[in-house]
């Protein structure tokens, strides 16, 4: 699961007041990117990460207080490669030798009825694309300034249009900065990567502060269906569930779809040859869905991808050898069943990356590889033979900051 679905997870099963670490700017090479989140508790428990263990207990004694006192904070890690950990200037740099910069905002949760938890929780519930703007730091350039410390305060919307945001409608200022910020998320709409952009207001005495956001957007859960429940599926649908697919198993034999098989699974759902149209258009099959068809029965396979295929899936994924595929191909020709090559393009057979998979689990793995690579566009080669960066979104983002970069002048 990602971490907006951990994080909504474990308030749901621990309602109290913790504190949220984000990863609001990196720079250089970060073990996590913008948008990485976990959660820290008074009692040390710690869920999930926002490094690879380098700055995890020093941001925790930060929430410590952030939650006692409730103010928001953010640090600026160095990552360079020096002998000890030491505060230089606005950052602290700890001898991680991997030569980047990760900040690190720092703010109070009450628990699971926080305004930010429930928000984000709507979203994965009702399935809408949520895009987030957070204000993670504040720079004063005049000490007469009265505007209020924003860190941490987010903004919201939905898909569907609503918008919502806590910047405070008593101050005109964080009225004018909602309102770019609403601009900001309109431009940053067809973006996939988050970014962080430094928006600047300027009185007409000249006044000006400065306020750096992160832009990221949380997109509607991934579904996949897996048709098939063989024991070859069991370690299939527990993997995926535990990368945050929202699975679905259908097959044609009830004893087969129990939840003590799948007990991950969201969805079991049983189907005939004859109602299978009918149970494809129920299952919602589109754009945006995964499917797997592993029921390891010829003619049941030919008729599950018939009914699929036309309604374009983002990734079709079929178990079985090149020859196998042809016997398809085969029966859909003695059946006069047109599927044309665009149809078929989705279509990935033999499924998986070629890792030498052997067993369930193995198998498991090569085929959700292959899924993860084709989500993110990706070709899923080793990265040993990859030049340059590991990760290559970061001057799609650097491109974003400076598009993004804006001075205004405030007219109140």
């Amino acid at each position: 699961m990602n971490d907006f679905q951990r994080i909504v997870k474990t308030l749901q099963n621990r309602d109290e007041t913790c504190a949220l670490a984000t990863v609001v700017y990196t720079e250089g090479s970060t073990y996590r990117h913008k948008g990485a989140r976990m959660l820290l508790f008074a009692d040390s428990t710690m869920i999930g990460a926002i490094s690879g263990g380098c700055l995890e207990n020093d941001v925790l004694e930060r929430a410590l207080s952030v939650m006692e006192t409730g103010q928001a904070q953010y640090i600026l890690y160095d990552g360079s490669d020096a002998s000890n950990d030491e505060l230089l200037g606005d950052s602290f740099r700890f001898g991680m030798g991997c030569n980047g910069k990760t900040g690190v905002l720092i703010e109070r949760l009450s628990g699971y009825n926080d305004e930010f938890i429930r928000t984000i929780e709507n979203a994965l519930q009702s399935s809408q694309t949520l895009d987030i703007a957070t204000v993670f730091e504040m720079t004063n350039h005049a000490e007469s300034s009265q505007m209020p410390v924003l860190s941490g305060i987010h903004a919201f919307r939905f898909e569907n249009g609503d918008v919502s945001d806590a910047f405070g409608e008593d101050s005109p200022k964080a009225i004018h900065l909602a309102e770019r910020i609403a601009a900001c998320l309109d431009e940053f709409s067809a973006a996939k990567q988050p970014a962080a952009f430094v928006y600047k207001i300027q009185s007409e005495k000249g006044e000006a502060q400065e306020y750096s956001v992160l832009l990221e957007r949380l997109p509607p859960v991934k579904e996949l269906i897996v048709f098939g429940a063989g024991y070859d599926s069991i370690p299939l649908v527990d993997m995926a569930s535990k990368l945050g697919w929202s699975v679905t198993v259908a097959d044609a034999r009830p004893a087969f779809l129990t939840k003590e098989r799948f007990p991950t699974a969201q969805k079991l759902v049983r189907f005939h040859t004859e109602t299978l149209e009918d149970v494809t258009r129920e299952l919602r099959i589109n754009p945006h869905t995964a499917a797997i068809v592993m029921t390891h029965h010829l003619e049941r396979d030919a008729e599950v991808l018939r009914c699929i295929l036309p309604r374009k899936p983002l990734y079709c994924g079929l178990l079985g050898p090149k020859e196998r595929f042809a016997k398809i191909q085969k029966l859909w020709k003695e059946r006069a069943y047109k599927i044309s090559k665009e149809l078929l393009r989705p279509l990935h057979t033999p499924i998986g990356l070629d890792i030498g998979a052997e067993t369930a689990e193995e198998v498991a793995l090569s085929i959700l590889s292959e899924l993860q690579a084709v989500m993110r566009n990706k070709k899923g080669t080793s990265l040993k033979h990859k030049r340059g960066r590991i990760h290559d979104d970061e001057r799609v983002s650097q491109a974003k900051n400076e598009i993004l970069n804006t001075t205004q002048k405030n007219p109140h």
